[in-house]
């Protein structure tokens, strides 16, 4: 029996828990109904044929983490190479970590449609980064491979058992916008940490600027912790 063929036996369950059940409705509503997949930067894997390579157990324990695209892109090229631009009137003024996060993080809206599409695909434990660039979440390969339009296989690499998706991650088209990668997918290769793919993303800053590189990138860096 649905919600609009019996309105008045869902409002004798009370306030707090018809608010709970309509709620739930409306975050599942833009995903169900989006059909549109847009794909991330993160890597796939399609293992050679004599590495006997089968399919992924559904069940599998699989702990993501979702990096997110940063705002103002533009913005905070600028303000990277002018800190350490001598003679620049912003020559070595340092952001405060709440103006970095006010400017360049995502918005708290962002996350929290990325979060409630993972909630909404089974995904638990699910925790924000204070700079709002990773979330991170537990879910099994099953639930992955639906999230993120993907599959997953297994086989023996130097004698030990190694998973990849064999296909490159995507998400809805509604956070398309929002999600850089989705790192966790695989263990062939060291996971590339979220903050190399977000300072590819945030700080091109070129092989010119490479004597202050290793500082841009602790700023970037500092505003993730």
């Amino acid at each position: 029996m649905s919600f609009l063929s019996n309105p008045h036996r869902y409002f004798k369950l009370g306030a707090p828990l018809l608010l709970a059940f309509l709620s739930a409705i409306i975050l599942a509503i833009p995903f169900a109904a989006d059909a549109a997949w847009v794909r991330t930067a993160g890597k796939d894997f399609t293992p050679d044929a004599s590495l006997g390579a089968v399919a992924l157990e559904n069940d599998k324990p699989m702990h993501v983490l979702v990096s997110l695209k940063r705002q103002n892109q533009a913005l905070l090229d600028s303000t990277v190479a002018n800190l350490f631009t001598p003679g620049n009137p912003q020559y070595h003024q340092f952001l405060t970590v709440d103006d970095r996060i006010r400017l360049f993080s995502p918005s708290q809206s962002q996350v929290d449609q990325v979060s409630a599409y993972l909630q909404s695909m089974g995904f638990n434990s699910i925790t924000v980064s204070k700079g709002r660039t990773l979330i991170q979440a537990d879910g099994t390969a099953g639930i992955a491979a639906k999230a993120f339009n993907t599959s997953f296989v297994k086989f023996k690499q130097d004698n030990e058992e190694v998973f990849a998706n064999t296909a490159t991650a995507q998400v809805p088209s509604g956070i398309g916008d929002d999600v850089l990668a989705i790192n966790g997918l695989q263990n062939v290769w060291r996971m590339h940490t979220a903050l190399v793919l977000q300072r590819k993303h945030l700080a091109n800053l070129g092989p010119e600027a490479s004597p202050a590189h290793s500082q841009a990138v602790d700023i970037i860096r500092k505003a993730q912790a």
